[in-house]
């Protein structure tokens, strides 16, 4: 509970530096006290505290930065996604957790940042994923999507790519 102060000051580095130092702790109860104080919400920018709780790598951090995927500032939701990506225990309930934040999160940040986690993570079902985001999402979500298709090369996704060149040389 030190830290608490330094993660409600207004200065950004400060924030940082107690983001820093509830890391460098590896104290079990720092996942405790920091999933509380993000529970309050008395912060400034969730955004360190959110880190901070992702580089305890527990099932306590996980589930609650699955928590923060539901939290109305987007910032705190990208953060979340962050985190995850980074985890070293790259389960099923994380896997899921990024797909739910691709396919059912509003802000295109968000789904971007979960596309490129489920990519550093792998999972095999993400070109399927990939495929259904190219036929229905917008275009900056659609270009991702191309790209990681491209990046593991997902041979299922050729003919999907194909017509849509076909399509572009036509117009």
């Amino acid at each position: 509970m030190a830290a608490k102060g330094l993660f409600v000051h207004p200065r950004e580095t400060v924030r940082n530096l107690a983001r820093d130092l509830m890391s460098a702790s590896n104290d079990p109860d720092a996942v405790d006290a920091l999933i509380g104080l993000f529970r309050k919400e008395e912060y400034e920018d969730p955004v360190p505290l959110i880190e901070a709780i992702g580089s305890f790598d527990g099932p306590g951090a996980r589930k609650a930065l699955f928590e923060v995927l539901q939290h109305r500032d987007s910032r705190a939701r990208l953060a979340a996604v962050e985190a995850l990506s980074g985890m070293h225990r790259r389960g099923s309930d994380v896997l899921s957790a990024l797909q739910d934040a691709v396919e059912k999160d509003d802000n295109q940040s968000v789904k971007l940042a979960a596309i490129r986690a489920m990519y550093r993570i792998y999972d095999p079902s993400l070109s399927e994923l990939l495929i259904r985001l190219v036929q229905f999402e917008g275009p900056q979500i659609r270009m991702m999507a191309y790209d990681v298709l491209s990046w593991i090369g997902a041979v299922s996704a050729v003919p999907l790519i194909a017509s849509k060149v076909g399509d572009a040389e036509e117009s």
